[in-house]
């Protein structure tokens, strides 16, 4: 099977988004993926930074998407999102956006096959920091076990799908308003 990082695909076109109120810990951390142990604050407000055409995901600061994208996604067999009433405003024009949801991304899988995936570790000086930035990442399927939507371990920003999360994605929404960033390695047909 293969799986993509899913990514917003901003745009001089689109909106951006930017936190409404400065979260405290543990709610300024959606990179996290554990379900928090304590309530979080409903709904969460969020405020556009730049107008423009909302898109139906958005990674950053806070992961959220439509409510209608959230249903396809489960309904495609996702099951590991737990999602939070949010509220987006802008200020430019007045304007709320209250079918978005904010997401939680449960579960983490390391999953990076070092051996076909290229990197640069963070100190060259030779002491090994042991942090990696990746250039260009295959995963390991035999690591997956069949999860369809989960974390990068080793790269938390990473939300990786399986290919039929992103052909359901596609089914229902613009393919214009996603990236999706290949994760395996391609034959060479």
């Amino acid at each position: 099977m293969n799986y993509y990082a899913l990514m917003c695909k901003l745009t001089d076109n689109t909106a951006i988004l930017t936190h409404g109120l400065n979260l405290v810990s543990p709610f300024n951390n959606w990179l996290d993926p554990v379900p928090w142990s304590i309530p979080v604050p409903e709904p969460l407000q969020i405020e556009v930074r730049s107008t423009g055409k909302m898109l139906p995901y958005y990674d950053n600061p806070i992961p959220v998407m439509t409510a209608d994208l959230l249903e396809t996604i489960r309904a495609a067999g996702v099951d590991n999102i737990k999602d939070y009433e949010v509220v987006i405003n802008n200020p430019f024009d007045g304007s709320t956006y209250n079918e978005y949801r904010a997401i939680n991304i449960i579960g983490a899988i390391k999953a990076i096959d070092e051996d076909l995936s290229e990197s640069d570790e963070l100190d060259e000086s030779g002491g090994g920091s042991g942090i990696k930035f990746y250039d260009e990442i295959i995963l390991d399927e035999s690591k997956i076990h069949g999860a369809l939507l989960f974390r990068l371990a080793e790269q938390l920003s990473y939300v990786v799908i399986a290919e039929c999360i992103k052909d359901a994605i596609l089914s229902k929404g613009n393919p214009e308003d996603f990236y999706f960033k290949p994760l395996f390695e391609e034959s060479d047909d």
